[in-house]
């Protein structure tokens, strides 16, 4: 196990294959996982994310 960030949440990804889609409560969006790119910054990449379902879930991020 690694380190957890402060003050972010955080879920390991694990394989639950009786639970269908519309049974989940929320859905979170870990982050960017990497952004490079001249002038580029990782906040820059985040800000740019939109986050949507196609089901009736809470999405965070």
């Amino acid at each position: 196990m690694r380190d957890l960030p402060s003050g972010t949440l955080r879920v390991r990804q694990f394989n639950v294959p009786s639970l269908s889609c519309d049974a989940l409560g929320q859905g979170l969006i870990n982050g960017v996982a990497g952004c490079s790119g001249e002038g580029v910054t990782t906040a820059a990449c985040t800000e740019a994310l939109q986050y949507s379902s196609r089901i009736d879930v809470e999405i965070l991020g």
